[in-house]
Order: structure tokens, then C-alpha cells, then sequence
């Protein structure tokens, strides 16, 4: 067999190799203030129709730097609360992104965070390093100055404030990005990578104080009940735990002077949806 000897074709084989490599070292040297606007763009574009290919284009990003996969946990887990009609979507794309990870030795060896330990000890990386950027920001989050619904002075509450005012549409964006928050996070219950004790967890520090329990509350347990009803039903520990929530939220609609009759309402539309197989009025027509 002949040696290929061809100076040309040399040339061209070297020059596509650098380009390769300079494009390599570029994604290296990029900020966060640098792929910010490009993540985003992505996450606009992001459908089911493209969901494998775009997924793909943002563990590009995030693979760069551990600053890099913070900023795109970061900028998903934004999205996830501002947009809770798509959190479904959001939900599976951390999955994805999750997946990618769980094949991908190199990453686990390029980008480690000494803040966080693993279970022996050391610096974490791979799929627990993200799992721990992802629900560590859910759960910061959750427990805030107890959320959305709590009355504390971060917060504004619609209650208190004039109809389209700077302060009405503040607390909106707060109870939207509260209700989207709940509902990212049964999401993310239904795609694995929350446990039912955690989501448990959460309906238990919603509900603590029945007797005080307002509307935001109840509000904000309606949500997150409708979003992991059906999957609670699946199994027979957590079915008993739905029993007992919905006994719990009969209850405060009967006792609970407080509560408007829009919520509850809202109660007894999660439980009308639980009769009926978790299947909504719109799909049932």
C-alpha cells in the first residue's frame, strides 16, 4: 500500500485539526457573562420537537467549568419558576442533562467542586455535583424566609396592596415564580430525581400550622398536589400519604375561617381531580 505523502491533503487534515482545537480552547475561555445570552437563546428556542439536539447544545456550555454548569442549573431552575406551563419540559431537560452526565467519565474527572463533599469525602463531581447545584437551589429556595406565601418583609402581599400598582405586579411575579417553583419541583419528583420524602417534606412545612394556614399556603398545596397526584396514587406508601393530605386540607376548608372561597374552591377541585382518576375537566371533555 502506498503512503499518502500528499503535502496538500496534510495541510488541509492539520488546519481542520486546529480549527477543532481552537474552538475547544474558545468554549474554555468563555465566561459566564459570555454564554449567558447563549443558553438563553437556546432555552427559548427549546421544544419537543428539537428538545435531543438543543439539550445537547447546552451541556456544551455547561461541560465547560464548574462556573459554567452552576449558570446553566442556574438559568434552567429561572426558567422553570417563570414558566411553570412548561415545567414539565424544564423537569426533562435536568433529566437529560443528567444523563448525559452519567456517561461522561471525562467530566468527572475535569470539573470537581471542593465546596462539596461526596459521600466518601471527597471533591464532588459528575452527576452528584449537579444533582447537588440543581436541588440545593430548589431547596434554598423552598425554604427562604418560607417562600412566597410567607408574610415576612421580603415579600409583598397581594392582600395589601392597590390593583396594578409597582407593588401588585411584584407580589404577581412572586406568587408566579412561587407557584412555578412547586410545580418544577413535582416535576422533577416525576422524573426521579426528587424522592417522595422530600416532596413530603415540603406538603408537611406547608401545612405545619393548620390552624393559622392562609390562602397562599393552601394555594401553593392544591398546585403541588395536582402536579404529583397521579404518580403519589402509583404506589401504595404514598397513596396512604395523599389520603392523608386531602383528609387534612377537607378539614381546613371546614374549619378555617380565614381562607377565601377561591381557594377553597381550589381545594375541592383537587379533590374532584383525584376522583376522577387525576384526569382534567378539559381533557374529560
Amino acid at each position: 500500500m502506498r503512503e499518502n505523502n500528499n503535502p496538500w491533503i496534510e495541510e488541509q487534515e492539520e488546519e481542520e485539526k486546529n480549527k477543532v482545537e481552537q474552538v475547544e480552547k474558545q468554549k474554555e475561555l468563555l465566561s459566564t457573562k459570555d454564554i449567558e445570552p447563549k443558553i438563553k437563546g437556546l432555552l427559548n428556542k427549546l421544544s419537543p420537537v428539537n428538545f435531543d439536539s438543543i439539550s445537547e447544545q447546552i451541556w456544551n456550555y455547561a461541560k465547560g467549568s464548574i462556573d459554567h454548569l452552576k449558570t446553566v442549573v442556574r438559568m434552567i431552575f429561572d426558567k422553570a419558576c417563570d414558566e411553570p406551563h412548561f415545567a414539565t419540559q424544564w423537569a426533562k431537560l435536568c433529566k437529560k442533562i443528567q444523563d448525559i452526565l452519567s456517561t461522561s467519565k471525562s467530566f468527572d474527572t475535569l470539573i470537581q467542586d471542593a465546596a462539596i463533599k461526596d459521600k466518601q469525602g471527597h471533591p464532588a463531581s459528575g452527576v452528584y455535583l449537579y444533582r447537588c447545584s440543581l436541588l440545593n437551589r430548589c431547596q434554598e429556595q423552598f425554604e427562604m424566609e418560607g417562600g412566597w406565601w410567607s408574610n415576612n418583609s421580603q415579600q409583598v402581599s397581594l392582600n395589601n396592596v392597590k390593583m396594578l400598582s409597582d407593588e401588585y405586579y411584584i407580589a404577581m411575579k412572586q406568587k408566579r415564580q412561587g407557584l412555578g417553583l412547586v410545580v418544577f419541583i413535582g416535576e422533577l419528583y416525576k422524573q426521579e430525581m426528587l424522592t417522595s420524602k422530600v416532596v413530603g417534606h415540603c406538603l408537611t412545612k406547608l401545612m405545619e400550622d393548620k390552624e393559622c394556614v392562609g390562602d397562599e399556603e393552601v394555594e401553593t398545596v392544591c398546585k403541588l398536589l395536582s402536579t404529583i397526584g397521579e404518580t403519589f396514587d402509583q404506589v401504595i406508601q404514598t397513596k396512604f400519604w395523599m389520603n392523608h393530605y386531602l383528609q387534612d386540607m377537607e378539614k381546613i376548608i371546614r374549619t378555617n375561617k380565614k381562607l377565601s372561597t377561591r381557594v377553597k374552591f381550589k381545594v375541592m377541585d383537587v379533590i374532584d381531580l383525584r376522583k376522577n382518576q387525576w384526569i382534567s375537566k378539559e381533557k374529560r371533555k
